[in-house]
C-alpha cells in the first residue's frame, strides 16, 4: 500500500529508509557518529531499505458516494371528493394489483341524486319530443270548430245588435238591453280573435325558441347526470399501478376530506436507485453508462437513466438516478447504496509505502529520508 505525502526534498528525488526484518539490504543507521561510538553505544542498527522517490503532481483514489434505493413510483392515494369511509380493501403490507379496488365511500345520498336527475331528465325529454313533433292534427281541427263557432257567434250578436238598436230608436228598447248586446259582441269578437290566433300557432309549429330552451333543459340535466356518475366513480379508490400497500391512513367510519391521504402505495418490481454526486463527476456521466453499486455486502449492476439538471442546494450535489435490475425487487425502499467512483486528485506530493511512514507531532506523518550529505533526516 503507497500513500502521498507532502515533504520538502532536495533535487530532483528524496531517497526514504523503509525499517525491513531480518532480510534486505542492510544500510547502518547513524547521524554523524563513528562506528566505534556506535559499538560503545550497545545493540546494533536496525536493518533498513533505501528508495529513490519522485514527486507528482497527482493522484488517483477512489470516493464513495451514499445513495438509497426507492420505488420507481409511489403514490399517496386518496378521495376526490368528502364522505364517510365505509369500506377498507386491504391491508399494509399487501400486493395489489393495477385497477384493483382499494377503497369505498358512502355513496347513498348521490344514488338517490341519479335517480331524480334521471327522472327530471326523461320528463324533459319527454316534452321536447312533443315540442319537436308539433301539434296533432286532432289539437288543429278543434282549434278550427273553434274558430268557426265564435264566427257564427259573432254573426248572430250582430244581427240581435242591430235589432235591439232600431228598437232602443223607438223607444221601446231600454239603455241597458242595448248596452247588454253590445257587450256581448265585443267579447265574442275578443274570443274569436284568441281562437284564431290558437289555431295560426297550432298550423304554424312550434317556435324555435321553444325547442332551443327545451333542449338546453335536456342538456343541463345530462351534464348534472355526468356530474353525479364523476362523484360516484371518484366513491371507489384504485390502484394506479400494481404494487404493495405501504401505509393505510384511515379506517371505516372516518369522514374524509378531499386529497386526504387513505393508502400509500409502491410500485413492486425492479428499483431505481439515486446517488448524490458533486457536479463536475456527474456532468461527466451518461445515460445508459453502466454503474456497479453496493447494497450492504453484496453488489449489483445498474445503469444511468438520467441526471437531473438542478443542484441540491443542502447537498450541493447533484442527483444521478439508475435502473436497477430484476433482481432488485427484493430490496426495501430506503436502503442505503454506495457507488465507488475512481477519482484524481491534482495535488502534488510523493507516492511511498506506508512502511516508511513515521507518527509525528500533533497526529501528523512523517519519513526519514537521507540528504545530500548521505545523514538521516527526518521529513514532515
Amino acid at each position: 500500500m503507497r500513500q502521498i505525502l507532502k515533504m520538502k526534498w532536495v533535487g530532483s528525488a528524496v531517497v526514504l529508509l523503509i525499517a525491513l526484518g531480518a532480510a534486505g539490504a542492510v544500510v547502518g543507521l547513524h547521524d554523524r557518529s563513528t562506528a566505534s561510538d556506535d559499538a560503545e553505544l550497545g545493540p546494533r542498527p536496525a536493518l533498513v531499505r533505501v528508495v529513490a522517490v519522485q514527486p507528482e503532481s497527482q493522484y488517483a483514489t477512489t470516493r464513495a458516494y451514499t445513495g438509497r434505493i426507492e420505488a420507481r413510483r409511489s403514490s399517496a392515494l386518496g378521495f376526490e371528493r368528502s364522505a364517510e369511509l365505509v369500506e377498507v380493501l386491504v391491508e399494509e403490507g399487501g400486493a395489489v394489483e393495477a385497477g384493483q379496488t382499494l377503497a369505498r365511500l358512502d355513496t347513498r345520498q348521490l344514488e338517490a341524486q341519479k335517480q331524480s336527475l334521471v327522472a327530471e331528465r326523461d320528463a324533459a325529454q319527454a316534452l321536447l319530443d312533443e315540442l319537436v313533433a308539433g301539434p296533432r292534427q286532432e289539437d288543429i281541427d278543434t282549434a278550427q270548430a273553434e274558430v268557426e263557432r265564435q264566427a257564427a257567434l259573432l254573426e248572430r250578436l250582430k244581427i240581435q245588435a242591430d235589432r235591439i238598436e232600431k228598437l232602443h230608436r223607438r223607444s221601446v228598447a231600454n239603455d241597458d238591453e242595448r248596452d247588454e248586446i253590445l257587450f256581448e259582441l265585443q267579447a265574442n269578437k275578443a274570443a274569436l280573435a284568441g281562437a284564431k290566433a290558437e289555431l295560426r300557432e297550432l298550423t304554424n309549429g312550434t317556435r324555435p325558441e321553444q325547442l332551443a330552451s327545451q333542449r338546453a333543459r335536456v342538456a343541463q340535466l345530462d351534464a348534472s347526470s355526468v356530474s353525479v356518475e364523476v362523484d360516484l366513480e371518484d366513491s371507489v379508490l384504485v390502484a394506479p399501478f400494481a404494487g404493495r400497500v405501504q401505509r393505510r391512513a384511515v379506517d371505516e367510519g372516518a369522514v374524509v376530506s378531499p386529497g386526504q391521504t387513505v393508502l400509500t402505495l409502491v410500485q413492486g418490481g425492479p428499483r431505481e436507485a439515486t446517488v448524490g454526486l458533486p457536479w463536475e463527476i456527474a456532468e461527466s456521466l451518461e445515460a445508459g453508462q453502466t454503474a456497479t453499486l453496493e447494497v450492504g455486502p453484496r453488489q449489483i449492476d445498474a445503469r444511468v437513466r438520467a441526471v437531473l439538471p438542478t443542484v441540491d442546494e443542502a447537498t450541493r450535489t447533484v442527483e444521478v438516478v439508475l435502473d436497477l435490475p430484476e433482481s432488485s425487487a427484493t430490496k426495501q425502499p430506503g436502503s442505503v447504496v454506495r457507488w465507488a467512483l475512481p477519482e484524481t486528485i491534482n495535488e502534488a506530493g510523493f507516492w511511498l509505502p506506508t512502511a516508511a511512514l513515521a507518527r509525528g507531532s500533533r497526529g501528523l506523518w512523517s519519513a526519514f529520508g537521507v540528504n545530500a550529505q548521505n545523514t538521516i533526516e527526518r521529513i514532515d
